[in-house]
C-alpha cells in the first residue's frame, strides 16, 4: 500500500492501531448485542460476510482493519441498522495524535 502524505499510521503505529482495533472491537460488539450473539458468532458472521477467515477477521481485533475492508464492514453494520462512522474504524490524524500525546504526557 502506498502511504498518503498524511497517513495517520505515519504519526505512531502502535496508537492507531489501538485506536483501530478499539473500534472494531466496538463494531463486533454493537453487532453481537444487536443480534443477540456472541463476539465470536460475530466474528464468524462478519468473516462469512468478507469472504476471510475467522481467524484472519479475528486478528483485526488487535490490529484494526485494513483499509479496503472498511467500507465493507460499514455497509455490513448500516445492513444490520448499527450506526458507526469510518473515523470510528480508520482514526484520522488528529485522533493518532491526541492519544499519542495523552499516552506520552
Amino acid at each position: 500500500m502506498k502511504y498518503r502524505k498524511k497517513d495517520p499510521r505515519l504519526i505512531d503505529r502502535k496508537t492507531y492501531e489501538q485506536l483501530a482495533s478499539t473500534g472494531f472491537i466496538a463494531a463486533l460488539g454493537m453487532y453481537a448485542h444487536k443480534t443477540g450473539c456472541t463476539e465470536l458468532e460475530a466474528v464468524q458472521v462478519l468473516s462469512k460476510e468478507l469472504g476471510r477467515d475467522p481467524i484472519q477477521v479475528s486478528s483485526y481485533k488487535t490490529t484494526g482493519l485494513p483499509d479496503h475492508l472498511i467500507e465493507p464492514v460499514l455497509n455490513f453494520l448500516k445492513k444490520h441498522d448499527i450506526a458507526f462512522g469510518c473515523h470510528q474504524l480508520r482514526p484520522n490524524s488528529s485522533m493518532v495524535k491526541q492519544a499519542f500525546l495523552d499516552r506520552t504526557h
